[in-house]
């Protein structure tokens, strides 16, 4: 028997469409994502600091327009939050340098599968109150693909608001792109289907612009010359390059447990070709001339991690990881023809007052972090609990380095009128400082109510190894300071909690509130650590009065610290120090105890 099935008549069509809820109505936290598609589709300079900027609210500092100047190092809060409140995080894993929230680091943006910003209301795992921006990178699949991305630019696309106005107050050159680019290819896939994948990225990129005001001086490297001339042909640059490669590998060691390697290494090189500044802000060094401009490297910058996960039950799911890193170098010489007999000369008249010239301090700068923290969570849907714990080590050194002559002059318009005597040169500052903590947090839902509590308990430390100031020329008897507790135990309990209601019961009207206590987080230079490191509290600068007899060379006994007039024997006149305790071991801050 044959039959012919046909479609019946069509008499009714029903569109079934589905979207995502604008508000959470079920979450007291402020929470912002945006996704990896988004992230590719703007015009942004794939920066973090491109992404901080489109989230309301944060308050941004040290931002840049169009990425001219590379990844610089920015810093954001919400709230009249501290500077340091800002997290920026991989994968969990906070990128900050010595329990700040940003550092010399760049993270990837670019290739990120989404970038997550919790605003406020963190419950006990949030480790401050501020905000927080959480890069989660792209992890391989069973398909093998990947991505070139390519970017470059001129001084030809880039503005220019320069009118003979601006140029008669005496602006002659405005901060001028001339080059940038980024190169950033990404591949991934797998190894073996269904169980180990991988994916990895290099990024190369650079910059090099014009410095407003700035011109390079004909009397740079003259050991002869103690002026600044300069040279209207040939403007300053600045630059900067950045190199980076990473590698994420994915491993199902079984259907219920999951592990991820990540490893990511930077070297960055910055004011490494030219250099200059004409800001007088205190942390971009201030106003320097080219040859003043000390070069900044970093390497090895270095962050990696492994994470395991496992859901257990559908209810209960078990998380740990390990974090190496930040590791931190960075400082440098200005340049590799660098003499370190030039004394680094400021004056505070000329063309460009408070001029800093002739030549550079350096330093050299050293963190390295070590995170284990894991997790238990409960979920029922109605019902969420978490309980987990961290330990964050920080290990930090910091050296300073100065002129063969542990000198630097104060002219007024060519004449000398004040020296600087620094007595740290050489001195290694070293600080080891550990957090540690335990939360737990839970969350009911009921019709509309949504109710929200946590808890953290924190515990802060730190120490300090064998240190000594000395022997050097104006300390000439060593200052030692065996290894110590810095007698710092800070214990906090802080107690979190908040509530959601959906107004309506339509998912679109939320009335929230929360309120929690959070201490401030502390890092290896404030008084919890470094403030209270005994190489810190000695007096190592001094300034005294000097009047030159012409040869620009302080004719006075400068271990004498009292006032010297030498100029009926053709001498100088030097005054007193300004501080009678420099190279002393008298602490200039004292710390109650309590």
């Amino acid at each position: 028997v044959n039959a012919d099935l046909r479609v019946g008549e069509l008499t009714e069509t029903i569109t079934v469409s589905g979207e995502s809820p604008i508000v959470d109505v079920a979450n007291s936290r402020r929470q912002q994502t945006i996704s990896g598609d988004v992230i590719a589709a703007i015009p942004s300079s794939r920066q973090y600091f491109g992404l901080t900027t489109l989230v309301p609210a944060l308050n941004i500092q040290g931002n840049d327009i169009g990425g001219a100047s590379g990844p610089i190092f920015s810093v954001f809060q919400i709230h009249g939050g501290r500077r340091n409140e800002g997290q920026v995080l991989v994968d969990g894993l906070s990128m900050g340098f010595q329990g700040m929230g940003v550092s010399f680091y760049v993270p990837e943006v670019g290739t990120a599968q989404e970038v997550t910003f919790s605003l406020s209301g963190g419950l006990g795992e949030a480790p401050t109150g501020g905000p927080q921006m959480n890069i989660v990178p792209r992890a391989g699949g069973n398909v093998f693909s990947g991505s070139l991305f390519v970017t470059g630019a001129n001084g030809a696309l880039q503005g220019d608001n320069i009118t003979q106005e601006i140029r008669n107050a005496g602006l002659t050159g405005r901060n001028e792109l001339q080059k940038l680019w980024e190169v950033n290819p990404a591949l991934g896939g797998p190894i073996r289907r269904d169980r180990l994948w991988f994916y990895g990225t290099f990024r190369h990129q650079g910059n090099r612009q014009l410095v407003a005001g700035m011109f390079e001086n004909r009397n740079a490297g003259d050991p002869t010359k103690w002026t600044y001339d300069p040279d209207s042909s040939r403007q300053a640059v600045d630059d900067g390059t950045w190199k980076n490669g990473s590698l994420r590998l994915t491993w199902q060691l079984t259907p219920r447990n999951k592990v991820n390697l990540w490893w990511d290494e930077q070297t960055v090189c910055q004011h490494c070709v030219g250099g200059g500044s004409r800001t007088g802000l205190v942390f971009a060094g201030g106003i320097q001339s080219p040859e003043g401009h000390g070069r900044t490297e970093g390497f090895p910058q270095r962050m990696a991690q492994a994470t395991w996960s496992s859901p257990a039950s559908n209810r209960l799911l078990l998380e740990a990881s390990l974090g190496l890193g930040p590791d931190i170098q960075f400082g440098g010489l200005q340049k590799n023809s660098y003499d370190k007999t030039l004394i680094r000369v400021t004056d505070q008249g000329g063309a460009i007052p408070n001029l800093a010239y002739r030549a550079a301090f350096w330093s050299r700068a050293r963190g390295l972090t070590r995170v284990a923290q894991g997790s238990l969570s409960y979920v029922t849907g109605s019902h969420n609990a978490k309980f987990g714990g961290r330990y964050h080590y920080n290990d930090s050194l910091g050296v300073n380095f100065y002129n063969d002559s542990q000198l630097s002059y104060t002219f007024l318009n060519g004449s000398p009128t004040q020296l600087t005597m620094f007595g740290n040169h050489d001195v290694r500052q070293l600080v080891t400082q550990g957090m540690a903590s335990l939360y737990a947090q839970d969350q009911w839902t009921r019709g509309r109510l949504t109710l929200q509590g946590g808890v953290r308990f924190e515990h802060l430390s730190a120490e300090f190894s064998d240190q000594q100031i000395g022997p050097n020329l104006y300390i000439p008897s060593a200052i030692v300071f065996p290894a110590r507790d810095s007698g710092v135990g800070v214990k906090d309990i802080m107690p979190r909690m908040g509530a959601a209601y959906d107004l309506f019961g339509n998912g679109r009207t939320a009335v929230k509130l929360f309120i929690g206590r959070y201490v401030t987080p502390t890092n290896s230079t404030e008084a919890y650590a470094g403030g209270q490191n005994p190489v810190n509290r000695v007096v190592t600068m001094t300034n005294r009065a000097w009047t030159d007899n012409g040869n620009f060379r302080p004719d006075c006994n400068l271990l004498n610290p009292a006032l010297q007039d030498n100029r009926a024997s053709g001498g100088d006149l030097c005054g007193p120090w300004s501080n009678q305790n420099f190279g002393k071991e008298v602490f200039a801050t004292t710390y109650d105890p309590d």
